[in-house]
């Protein structure tokens, strides 16, 4: 053994020592599992609030992506028209 592996296997074992008396106490699984039972399955209503809070920042962004691309769309369609305003074709036969 090495030095290095000497000093670690000394730490893992004060560390051993020291965290000894650290664990759950009697009967905890069985109070966790009970809580879980007695904990209600969510309805419709709450699933879709739950759920619905998760896209709202998506569905913003779309909302705002909408807005300047129809802004950007009705410049391009106003300066389409402003172009063909009061032009005339002529029909040369």
């Amino acid at each position: 053994m090495t030095f290095e592996d000497e000093e670690l296997d000394a730490k893992l074992s004060r560390l051993a020592t020291q965290t000894a008396g650290l664990g759950a106490t009697a009967g905890f699984t069985a109070r966790v599992m009970a809580a879980i039972e007695r904990e209600q399955p969510l309805g419709l209503i709450e699933a879709l609030v739950t759920s619905s809070r998760r896209f709202l920042p998506i569905a913003a962004l779309a909302a705002a992506a909408a807005v300047v691309w129809a802004v950007e769309s009705q410049t391009t369609v106003d300066d389409a028209l402003a172009v063909t305003y009061g032009s005339v074709e002529l029909d040369a036969e």
